[in-house]
C-alpha cells in the first residue's frame, strides 16, 4: 500500500486525535509519522459494515476494519470497530477524530 502521506495531511484535521484500541491517544503528526516508518508496511486495509449518519457539517462513521501489516519480521493481522467524525471545514470534509472502540487478533 501506497505511503501518500501529503493526502493524510490535507485529509486529517489539524486537530484531529487518534484514540486506539489499548487507550493511546495521538494527534496527527505523531500518528503521520507512525504511518511513515519504513519498518511498518501495512499490507491490506478490509473495510466492512460502514455505516455514515449526516449532520448537515458533520459525519459519524462507523464500522469494522481488518488490518494486515509486517513490522519487521513479523506479520500482524486484527480487526477493530471504529467511530470517525469528519467535519466540514472551507468546503473540505476532515477527519478530526478516529476512535478503536474493540480490537481483536487474529493468530
Amino acid at each position: 500500500m501506497k505511503k501518500d502521506v501529503a493526502i493524510l495531511r490535507q485529509f486529517y484535521a489539524d486537530d484531529f486525535v487518534f484514540t486506539h484500541g489499548t487507550g493511546y491517544v495521538e494527534g496527527k503528526e505523531s500518528w503521520i509519522k507512525d504511518v511513515e516508518n519504513p519498518a511498518k508496511k501495512f499490507t491490506s486495509r478490509e473495510h466492512d459494515s460502514t455505516l455514515v449518519e449526516l449532520h448537515q457539517d458533520l459525519a459519524i462513521v462507523t464500522g469494522r476494519l481488518i488490518i494486515s501489516r509486517s513490522e519487521k519480521d513479523k506479520v500482524y493481522r486484527y480487526g477493530i470497530r471504529y467511530i470517525r467524525v469528519f467535519a466540514l471545514r472551507n468546503k473540505n470534509w476532515q477527519l478530526v477524530s478516529h476512535r478503536t472502540i474493540k480490537e481483536w487478533h487474529y493468530s
